[in-house]
């Protein structure tokens, strides 16, 4: 039980990244035209759900923003819950993150429109790799010891 709540924490907070990284950016007024699309590429791909704040127009900005933010953190958690559940080995843990990628991969091509022209590269990479990081986590935390005589 503790495992799933560690995991599932450790996940729901780094559901959180997208968001801090868009209130830190709202802070600069003078960002050139190619940070700021490299911001947006990067909360594309650490913030999912913000896509549901588009019911701004009906609720208002905060419940916009508020609605939108407990939906990522609801969606890093529930995978850190499925993945505590499913790996026992850090093999399985590695598989889970390239599955990861993965997805990443094809949900970074769908929001270019397919196209390797329009897809930005150093957003998606640092994105694997701040991904990277709850998996890391967990894998100190939950699996300490769990793995070391199967070889």
């Amino acid at each position: 039980m503790r495992r799933l709540f560690l995991s599932s924490a450790v996940f729901g907070c780094a559901g959180l990244l997208g968001p801090l990284i868009m209130f830190v950016s709202t802070l600069f007024d003078n960002m050139t035209l190619s940070i700021y699309g490299f911001i947006n590429d990067l909360l594309f791909f650490l913030w999912p759900m913000q896509m549901l704040a588009v019911i701004e127009v009906n609720t208002g900005r905060f419940w916009a923003a508020a609605f939108a933010i407990s939906a990522n953190i609801l969606l890093f958690g529930f995978f850190g819950f499925v993945c505590s559940l499913i790996i026992k080995q850090r093999a399985q843990l590695i598989i889970s993150y390239v599955l990861l990628c993965a997805g990443l991969l094809v949900w970074a091509l769908w929001g270019a429109g397919f196209s390797l022209k329009y897809l930005n590269w150093i957003a998606l990479v640092l994105s694997l790799i701040l991904y990277s990081i709850p998996f890391f986590v967990m894998g100190k935390w939950t699996m300490v010891g769990k793995d070391r005589g199967a070889g």
